[in-house]
């Protein structure tokens, strides 16, 4: 939702529009960028969708990159850039 916010407040997106893209309601579509709602798997794959957006578009290069670190540290591999 972090990233949804971002684009509402930089003006690139209104919560309206996200809600007809997605086929949500509007009033719970502002719920859920407001925090009063939880997101479901149900209506982040609709918002997904209708941002065409995938589910690395919503991790930072820092969450990568870490979670890259922890899953080398695990399975003993080795970063190749």
């Amino acid at each position: 939702m972090e990233r949804i916010q971002e684009r509402i407040a930089s003006g690139s997106l209104t919560v309206r529009r996200l809600a007809k893209l997605a086929d949500v309601s509007q009033p719970h579509m502002q719920n859920l960028v407001h925090g009063k709602r939880r997101l479901t798997p149900e209506v982040a794959d609709r918002v997904l969708a209708a941002l065409e957006w995938s589910l690395l578009d919503l991790a930072s290069a820092n969450e990568l990159g870490e979670a890259m670190e922890n899953l080398m540290a695990q399975a003993h591999l080795r970063y190749v850039p």
